[in-house]
């Protein structure tokens, strides 16, 4: 498997949420926390941990980084993680993504490349926030940020008409590990499955990371 750095995301303004998503905990561990330590059973060369703003996150073995935009969305986030690492490969993790599995996100990385990276997708519907991005996307990806068009959707089409991303059919038993945390609604009394499977909740348009 190509070498590969690792970005949790968790600088989102989470307004539908009404608090730093980061904070909410599962099974007593904050999801940031969560989050990171799936990411280490990866064994990523590099870690980068983005940070609500006025909140900077610390966890050993990580860096913080900021996003290269306030107000962006993941890609300011994306954005600073690609002109930073040295990595070929940098795989992507929503904080919201609380019942997301190590299988699901090495089915990506085995499907990625130097120069392709690899994203699920439902139909017209790509899942950016759990997804691998060759670092020579960065320059497209930056101007993109500078035009103020910061979906991900718009992103991951394009690189994947330039031959950078692969998308692969997201299956049915991988479905639930996609289910994310915008609302309190969601979050409420929700429980991470012990495998993937059974959810096939979709996320909401541009999520907050």
């Amino acid at each position: 498997m190509t070498s590969f750095a690792a970005l949790m995301l968790a600088g989102g303004q989470s307004r539908r949420m009404g608090r730093p998503k980061a904070f909410l905990a599962l099974e007593g561990e904050p999801l940031w926390r969560r989050q990171c330590a799936l990411l280490e059973t990866l064994a990523p060369s590099e870690r980068l941990l983005s940070s609500p703003p006025g909140d900077p996150l610390a966890r050993e073995g990580w860096r913080p980084i900021a996003d290269a935009a306030a107000g962006a969305g993941p890609l300011g986030g994306i954005v600073a993680a690609l002109e930073t690492i040295v990595s070929p490969l940098l795989l992507v993790l929503g904080v919201d993504l609380p019942a997301m599995r190590a299988d699901v996100l090495r089915r990506l990385l085995d499907a990625a490349q130097p120069g392709l990276g690899a994203a699920f997708r439902r139909e017209t519907w790509y899942e950016p926030v759990a997804a691998v991005y060759p670092r020579e996307l960065a320059p497209s990806a930056r101007r993109r940020l500078e035009r103020g068009e910061c979906g991900l959707q718009a992103l991951c089409a394009e690189a994947a008409r330039r031959g950078m991303l692969t998308s692969l059919p997201l299956p049915e038993a991988c479905a639930g590990a996609f289910r994310n945390w915008n609302t309190p609604a969601d979050a409420s009394g929700a429980e991470t499955d012990p495998v993937c499977g059974g959810e096939t909740d979709e996320n909401a348009d541009a999520p907050d990371h």
